[in-house]
């Protein structure tokens, strides 16, 4: 368990290559990196079969683990089976990636709808930004944009601008800090606050500990810390 401040992941995969993201091995890793919880999505098949997987392993570590249901918005019946994964399975956040599956704005407005009746947040990797915009604009539902808005360690600062502004206009919005690097993790906590980032590690892709450790170099005060590193989440997570 957590034997420093309070931490959650708000970006990982489990179950999924390499060994060490079986559950297990993964929950030794968040106590090692001082993560007390994470939220946890999986795609390594179809949607279907990937979040059946990760119902099972909510089953098992409810206290450490958070389901977030990844959602294809082409699907047919996408509105059922995200009733399914909120209502009966107790996941807590939907995902949606457009770099792993191709869908419509009007779809991916569909599935943000289907969040808001739901009441739970919507996670989005979107690097079509028209997409993002209808989303925001359309609704009062909490966002939040993957990897500052760049995509997976691309470095694009002025793609973190353009996620910044729009964190800046629309209260729902927040980004998360996975697959990012220090220098663009500074200028969004610089520019648009604290109150605005939730710390994520995307492993396997990074280790949660060396991801965490850039958010220690961010000069934030221990209650800006508090807020990136579980209180924003949670927040968004009790409305």
């Amino acid at each position: 368990m957590e034997t420093g401040p309070k931490v959650i992941d708000g970006h990982s995969h489990i179950g999924a290559p390499p060994g060490w993201m079986n559950p297990d091995p993964f929950l030794r890793l968040l106590s090692d990196a001082g993560v007390g919880k994470a939220i946890v999505t999986r795609f390594l098949e179809d949607t279907l079969n990937s979040n059946k997987h990760v119902k099972k392993v909510l089953e098992r570590h409810p206290e450490r683990l958070i389901g977030c249901f990844w959602a294809d918005p082409s699907e047919a019946e996408i509105e059922k089976k995200l009733k399914t994964g909120i209502k009966e399975w107790n996941f807590k956040m939907v995902k949606i990636h457009d770099g792993m599956h191709k869908f419509s704005e009007g779809e991916a407005v569909r599935v943000a709808e289907g969040c808001k009746e739901l009441e739970v947040p919507l996670f989005a990797h979107l690097e079509d930004y028209s997409i993002l915009d209808s989303i925001l604009e359309s609704l009062d539902l909490p966002v939040i944009l993957a990897h500052l808005g760049t995509g997976v360690y691309q470095l694009h600062p002025a793609k973190v601008s353009k996620a910044v502004e729009r964190a800046k206009t629309h209260e729902n919005l927040r980004l998360d800090t996975s697959g990012t690097t220090y220098p663009l993790a500074r200028k969004a906590a610089e520019e648009v606050g604290p109150e605005k980032l939730i710390f994520g590690s995307d492993a396997p892709h990074e280790h949660p500990g060396v991801a965490l450790s850039m958010i220690e170099y961010l000069d934030l005060t221990p209650q800006e810390r508090e807020m990136v590193c579980h209180k924003n989440l949670e927040n968004i997570l009790q409305k």
